[in-house]
């Protein structure tokens, strides 16, 4: 089914004045990138703190129906939008389309593709944590196998690390425009999702019990085709190139 979330070209970045109750309007700045990440700037006009910009970053997650997405873990202002052609749409707290006079003061244009900076703020959601196996190619694990297979992507080295059952694993990452390079690619601008791009992972040569080593081959069989990756809530989708889901993962709670 065709809808805005698999049919248009909507990453990059979103510019409009949006309507405000107690300022002549916001000055509203918004990039959505395709590993489901958003920067949210904001500048109230004609008010004490006119020159002040106020900056909001999260995940966003669309709906059901693939039409609107909504900004999460956002304080105050506009979080939901409707995705059209080149525009959002800003909308209501009961998520409808604004009416009347006022329609088309709650759109924003697409001002903007995505850059190497956008490509470097969204990878600073996965980045530097541990991330822990849930699912393999939309197959869950049971509940004593999560935390057994977990990933690390460094961002200082640009280095995977982690264990996949049994073994240690090893390697290096990259991704936008530096994932597309290491495939022999070439691309004008980044792609849906975010290009993920893992080296050959190199692991330790310890034997297991026979689930373990099971599960072990069976992640590294997915891992050895991700593509691609983003976010989904509090989760790290990765995908393969036809945007198959090959697995799922958690962050790790600090104990």
């Amino acid at each position: 089914m065709h809808n805005s979330r698999n049919a248009l070209d909507w990453t990059g970045t979103y510019a409009g004045t949006l309507p405000c109750a107690d300022c002549s309007g916001i000055r509203t700045t918004l990039t959505l990138s395709p590993a489901h990440t958003y920067v949210l700037k904001s500048t109230y006009l004609e008010v004490e703190a006119a020159d002040t910009e106020y900056i909001s970053e999260g995940v966003f997650e669309w709906d059901d129906a693939g039409t609107s997405v909504e900004l999460l873990d956002l304080s105050g202002g506009h979080g939901l939008f409707q995705v059209g052609e080149n525009r959002l749409f800003a909308l209501d707290q009961s998520g409808r389309r604004i009416e009347g006079d006022l329609a088309q003061a709650y759109v924003l244009e697409h001002v903007g593709d995505i850059t190497p900076e956008d490509v470097t703020a969204a990878v600073g959601f996965f980045v530097d944590k541990t991330w822990e196996l849930v699912a393999l190619r939309g197959v869950y694990l049971e509940k004593t196998q999560v935390g057994d297979v977990w990933l690390v992507f460094q961002r200082e080295l640009q280095r995977v690390y982690g264990s996949v059952g049994c073994n240690r694993l090893t390697g290096s990452w990259a991704a936008g425009d530096k994932a597309v390079e290491q495939r022999g690619q070439r691309s004008s601008r980044v792609t849906i999702p975010l290009p993920l791009q893992l080296s050959p992972l190199g692991t330790t040569m310890m034997t297991c019990p026979s689930e373990l080593m099971q599960l072990e081959d069976k992640s590294l069989s997915a891992l050895a085709e991700v593509s691609g990756v983003y976010l989904d809530g509090k989760e790290l989708i990765l995908v393969d190139k036809s945007g198959q889901k090959v697995a799922r993962l958690k962050a790790r709670k600090l104990r």
